[in-house]
């Protein structure tokens, strides 16, 4: 009888955690699950038809093998021209140095299938230009003030 009654309510309390995790992810103001963007103003300098999105991870279509730090981002976003054209900016700050950095994704891309066609380093500011195939990606590493190295990374498709 006791046995019965432990497995009741240890059934109930499974049961009650289920509900509230469902009620919580369907009623979150930022679905869990969810890649949707956040739809900003589009400026009027850019052609008609022009979308700029928002989001809080890696856009989708962003090469996420190129990134090779696990860090919260800073910014993520894309812009998507009529024409069909996107192009997807994601940042982040590194603990790293210019020179760590510069490095570290010299080594990091071309296993990834990417060529680097150029880099330039200079004291607080360093660029990779990158390609593969019909993919271009520019990364840009500058000084972030008392905060670290911000890394950024301009991704064409």
């Amino acid at each position: 009888m006791q046995n019965n009654f432990k497995s009741k309510c240890s059934l109930a309390v499974v049961f009650i955690l289920i509900i509230i995790g469902l009620f919580y992810l369907l009623n979150s103001k930022t679905p869990f699950f969810s890649a949707a963007p956040t739809k900003v103003f589009t400026p009027e300098n850019y052609p008609a038809g022009t979308t700029v999105s928002l989001y809080k991870n890696t856009p989708p279509g962003f090469p996420r093998e190129i990134i090779s730090e696990n860090k919260e981002l800073n910014y993520s976003g894309t812009v998507q021209a009529p024409d069909g054209g996107t192009q997807i900016t994601v940042s982040y700050i590194s603990d790293k140095n210019i020179p760590e950095l510069v490095k570290m994704y010299k080594i990091s891309l071309p296993k990834n299938g990417w060529t680097i066609s150029e880099s330039a380093v200079e004291d607080k500011v360093a660029t990779i230009s990158a390609f593969k195939t019909i993919e271009r990606l520019i990364i840009t590493t500058a000084t972030a003030e008392d905060k670290g190295t911000m890394v950024t990374f301009q991704y064409e498709k």
